[in-house]
């Protein structure tokens, strides 16, 4: 059989493409769950009552100072606690405690350097009874700057006996050009008529220098220089809250107001959708200029589509875009030079980022629900900041690019608030985070694994690869074992047969059906008994073997009236080392004819003493003959010229017997091989020129030589004598009508250990060789010509085997023949 030395690069590419397939696949699983920060827990406070923790770098040092607000529950207690940070992340000694008589909630506190020392002072807004206090803290003199100052009180009866207001924003803008920033901040009361409204309060004079009162509800405000003019504007987002049913700006609406310095409108407030929601917005950049962004977030049951609504300085719409049912969770502009693109996070755990003309530039949808931005800070130290989100009981790091880059699962709830630890320029920065019952500090390192991911993939691949090689080698193993037993049980020239340890026929091949005339009908699972029942000497040895459970060979004769086999048979038990007994081979070997080489020796002596006894007497004919013609020629005799013609025609008989000594002497007489270098397709064309005169319409000889076939080492005369021999059997088997391909390639035989051969095929399409002799082809006088002398194949296959290589033929009836000669490759 042949096989191309090709297949073995494909299947090494395969085994490549395989771990390749397999290292990707394993990849896409793996690399999704490796983020590029690992998040751990580093410490953790348990909460007590309302406690909150926050961190803020109030001197620009690059370490924050840790700020807590203790709020008892048990007692009238509340104060601020505000302390440096040891390079580990831990509280110092340098503890300073500030006390109030009030409650604070945890985003009522705000950082601003009014004394322009280089250190921000902490601006607390707190309820003491009926009034709102503010309290400014000079952390770098440790002293109070302003404590508890009373701002605005209750102005009416609240019938829910408490003050429910809440602290809407805090912003810092120079309004009165005293060259101070003012403290502007909004409040929102939530169930009473007020007070609600915006109000600028100047430190310098402690007192309230503006206001603007309002019916609606507010959620947020924003300070921007809109027109250029070196004067920031503010901006008030409204929310419905359903309490206020009448006046011009009731809160059945959310409302949108832009006020200059004065807290004079700058366009006719605009108020949108209806109870329930808010807005949420803030300023993007278009060609330099500052426009409004913002969030329309209903959230009540009617069908009404949610809306992102963008405004000019002058309060036009200049693009409308609708969500159907998105309840919002927050809205940034991130700033890139003078271009901006706009981020929505919604509750749903989707997250889309805008450019300037509202179209979606990039999309993620987090497998989670409840999501809330906690806080937007540069974690990873890449100069770009990350985002950081939690979604219930787990908290989620992403870049800008909408990449997951940390993930952490806490086992309780996370609250809204959240704040960076700063530790040092050359340290990462930490999330502090509350959860229902503690307060957290959460690390951040690089992960190893995913910084080194190429690698981890390579090995991957390499790990893969070895391992596929493994497979590939143990399999091509045990295929080349199956392959090779099952070929030697059906090729084999030996009778071969298996029998089970009952002594039950598991295989048999044909040789030996063949050898011992057991038929054609022989069935598997039948006892030996039975298939050798004709032959009682066989049975007699298996059953021995079996008893004793050893091997046994000896000699066997067939003699049947159309049957002759004689040989030898051997009976092999087939055993493991710890003496369990498999199965029995019944080797049956024929010995009916010598070996060939054997014959060719004796045909070749007999043949050299059949030429030897003819030679002399025909060259005795001959020269009589011609003697005769001469004396004929000086005669006159009647009948002269048929007589002549007679003497002719012996002459020429004569001859051609001459010659046919001549061939026989030249095969017998054949010398070792000369091996040398030689051009294949040079002598393969060489030889087939003799048959030049056989290339008209009837008759065509095709040559193919495969790729990479230059020289081969051969006895050139001896090989071009081969080749000739088998082309004029395949001109004489179509009778002048057919096609003849001669072929040469590289191939490699199983049979042969996977040897590299270099093969030459000479096909036909004649009729093929008949069944009959199919089996006698190589023994010599052994023809179908008319003429012939059958010694062609015969003395091919001898001079093939002084090559150490083989001759086969393949014929089929009315199919035509294949002659493989097969010839090593050397280096």
């Amino acid at each position: 059989m042949e096989f191309n030395l090709n297949k073995r690069w494909h299947l090494n590419s395969l085994v490549y493409l395989t771990a390749l397939l397999l290292t990707v696949t394993l990849a896409y699983f793996l690399f999704p769950v490796l983020e590029p920060l690992e998040l751990t827990i580093s410490s953790y406070k348990n909460r007590s009552g309302k406690d909150k923790v926050f961190y803020q770098d109030l001197n620009q040092d690059g370490f924050s100072e840790r700020i807590e607000i203790k709020s008892s529950l048990l007692i009238p207690e509340y104060y601020l606690l505000v302390s440096d940070l040891l390079r580990d992340g831990r509280s110092g000694v340098n503890m300073d405690q500030y006390d109030l008589s009030g409650p604070v909630a945890h985003n009522w506190i705000f950082y601003r350097d009014f004394t322009e020392d280089g250190t921000d002072e902490i601006v607390v807004f707190n309820k003491v009874k009926d009034r709102l206090c503010l309290t400014v803290i000079d952390f770098r003199e440790k002293q109070f700057i302003l404590r508890e100052h009373p701002m605005i009180g209750v102005t009416e009866p609240n019938p829910h006996h408490y003050w429910d207001f809440q602290i809407a924003g805090c912003e810092f803008a120079n309004i009165d050009d005293d060259e101070q920033d003012e403290i502007i901040f909004a409040i929102h009361s939530e169930k009473s008529r007020s007070p609600r409204g915006l109000y600028a309060f100047d430190l310098s004079t402690r007192s309230l220098v503006r206001s603007f009162e309002t019916n609606a509800g507010i959620s947020e405000i924003k300070i921007f220089d809109l027109n250029n003019d070196q004067i920031k504007e503010i901006v008030l987002y409204g929310k419905a809250s359903g309490n206020i049913q009448h006046g011009p700006f009731n809160d059945q609406t959310n409302w949108l107001f832009v006020l200059d310095h004065n807290f004079k409108h700058l366009f006719q407030p605009k108020n949108y959708s209806e109870y329930p929601g808010d807005l949420n917005g803030d300023f993007m950049l278009i060609d330099g200029r500052a426009v409004f962004v913002f969030y329309i977030n209903y959230k009540g049951a009617r069908d009404i589509p949610n809306e992102l609504v963008q405004l000019d300085q002058q309060g036009l719409n200049i693009r409308r875009k609708y969500f159907f049912k998105s309840p919002l969770s927050a809205l940034f502009v991130d700033h890139l030079y003078n271009e901006s693109e706009l981020f929505l996070i919604f509750e749903n755990g989707d997250i889309q980022v805008f450019d300037q003309e509202f179209k979606l530039i990039r999309h993620k949808k987090l497998e989670v629900r409840h999501i809330q931005l906690l806080n937007r800070s540069d974690l990873d130290r890449d100069g770009q900041e990350e985002l950081v989100l939690a979604a219930e009981n787990q908290l989620l790091i992403l870049d800008k690019s909408l990449k997951t880059i940390g993930v952490l699962d806490v086992d309780e709830r996370i609250l809204e608030q959240a704040s960076i630890l700063k530790s040092g320029t050359d340290r990462r920065e930490q999330v502090a985070i509350h959860t229902e019952s503690r307060i957290l500090q959460i690390s951040t390192s690089k992960n190893l694994i995913y910084k080194y991911r190429l690698i981890l993939f390579v090995l991957l691949w390499q790990v893969n690869f070895l391992g596929l090689n493994l497979v590939q080698y143990f399999f091509r193993r045990a295929g080349i074992i199956i392959y090779f037993l099952n070929f030697s049980l059906k090729k084999s020239q030996n009778g071969l047969m298996i029998l089970d340890p009952a002594g039950y026929v598991l295989y048999q091949n044909h040789a030996i059906q063949k050898y011992l005339n057991l038929g054609y009908t022989l069935k598997k699972h039948v006892s030996y008994k039975t298939v050798f029942k004709r032959q009682p000497e066989v049975e007699t040895l298996i059953r021995r073997s079996i008893k004793r459970a050893e091997r046994i060979s000896t000699e066997i004769s067939v003699l049947e009236t159309d049957h002759r086999f004689s040989g030898t048979i051997t009976i092999h038990p087939f055993q493991t080392k710890p003496g369990f007994l498999l199965a029995y081979l019944i080797e049956v070997h024929d010995l009916t004819k010598i070996t060939f080489s054997e014959q060719i020796k004796t045909w070749a002596h007999t043949t050299q003493k059949m030429v030897h006894d003819i030679k002399q007497p025909l060259s005795s004919i001959a020269l009589n003959l011609k003697t005769l013609q001469i004396h004929l020629e000086n005669e006159t005799i009647q009948n002269k010229a048929e007589i002549q013609d007679d003497l002719s025609l012996m002459r020429s008989e004569l001859d051609r017997v001459r010659a046919l000594t001549n061939s026989f002497l030249k095969f017998v007489n054949l010398d070792k091989p000369n091996i040398q270098y030689a051009n294949l397709e040079k002598l393969i064309k060489t030889s087939l020129e003799r048959f030049d005169s056989f290339r008209v319409n009837d008759i065509q000889i095709e040559l193919e030589i495969g790729a990479k076939i230059d020289a081969v080492q051969v006895d050139e005369q001896q090989l071009t004598m081969v080749i000739h021999s088998i082309v004029e059997n395949a001109i004489d088997a179509m009778h002048g009508h057919g096609r003849i391909l001669v072929s040469a390639g590289a191939a490699q035989y199983p049979e042969r250990a996977f040897t590299d051969y270099i093969q030459i095929e000479i096909s036909d399409n004649g009729p093929g060789i008949p069944p009959e002799i199919r089996d006698k082809i190589f023994e010599p006088f052994i023809t179908t010509k008319a003429y012939g002398t059958g010694m062609g194949l015969a003395l091919g296959r001898k001079i093939m085997e002084d090559h150490h290589g083989f001759i086969d033929v393949v014929s089929r009836d009315g199919l035509g023949t294949t002659v493989i000669l097969a010839i090593p490759a050397r280096g």
